[in-house]
């Protein structure tokens, strides 16, 4: 359990503080339960500002967060966490109460919410795994769900879902210092009453030359944009990256990246873009 207040106005060395007027309750609980192959970790917390009454406004945020972990042999390993996040404002207008004509003026702007709610579950599988190589099976879905209330009512328009689904499967040659991962990437969201969905697969190579000194990456990806079922847009990208290492303390990095985009309302257009870098560690 956690306990933190920092009081309104809070000076620290002759200065403002960063943060001020807000006061943190948060709890945590962790356990591991069939043989350690099941942990559970809840975390919540609430914060609330205005802690001397004298702002016109009133701030309070709730956060919790579930996590499941589940490991049933050495190569698989499955996640489920679930958190929402639920922000409550209200609305203090003590000029607007004595200045209004009617007793219905501000009715609906005195208390305002906005929440939040994410949800992820992904499993990995290690398929192979010998001397000279591993391989791996991923999969990941994701959620998310916003929208904003205003007296107690969905505001039109705030709501949105987005929805994740992502498979991949890596292909790794240790020897040979060489990776191949072969993916499909699909999401689908909703805002308002409109929506929007995209999917396209992805490839990227990667391996180190000279002694493992070069390391180079190669990758494309193509997606497909439709929305209320009509297509609005395909992007095809390929991305060359480089990094060279010398005496062990200086990097040397290229990337160039090259899109073709077209779209329905606004034709083709192509996009190249290149970056050199120089790094050095002081290690």
């Amino acid at each position: 359990m956690g306990y933190e207040r920092v009081a309104p106005g809070y000076k620290t060395l002759g200065a403002y503080y960063f943060n001020s007027d807000l006061e943190n309750i948060t709890v945590n609980v962790s356990q591991a339960i069939l043989k350690d192959k099941v942990t559970i970790t809840i975390n919540t917390g609430l914060q609330r500002d205005d802690l001397d009454h004298s702002k016109a406004s009133a701030t309070r945020r709730f956060v919790g967060a579930v996590n499941l972990n589940y490991i049933p042999t050495e190569r698989i390993q499955a996640t489920l966490n679930y958190s929402s996040f639920q922000t409550y404002m209200n609305m203090k207008p003590q000029s607007d109460y004595i200045n209004q004509t009617s007793m219905f003026e501000n009715i609906d702007t005195l208390n305002y919410v906005q929440i939040a709610q994410n949800a992820n579950a992904s499993i990995n599988w290690l398929t192979l795994k010998n001397e000279k190589q591993t391989q791996m099976l991923n999969l990941n879905l994701s959620f998310q769900d916003a929208s904003d209330q205003q007296g107690g009512v969905v505001v039109n328009g705030s709501a949105s879902q987005f929805y994740n689904l992502t498979g991949s499967y890596h292909l790794a040659f240790i020897k040979q210092g060489m990776g191949v991962t072969l993916g499909y990437n699909s999401s689908y969201n909703t805002i308002g009453k409109n929506n929007f969905f995209t999917m396209g697969p992805i490839l990227s190579i990667n391996t180190k030359l000279l002694n493992k000194t070069l390391s180079t990456g190669l990758s494309t990806a193509y997606s497909l944009s439709n929305s209320l079922g009509i297509r609005q847009s395909s992007v095809l990208n390929v991305r060359l990256n480089a990094t060279y290492t010398v005496l062990k303390k200086h990097n040397l990095t290229f990337c160039v990246m090259n899109q073709n985009r077209n779209q329905v309302t606004k034709g083709t257009s192509y996009d190249m873009t290149a970056t050199l870098g120089y790094g050095y560690s002081f290690k």
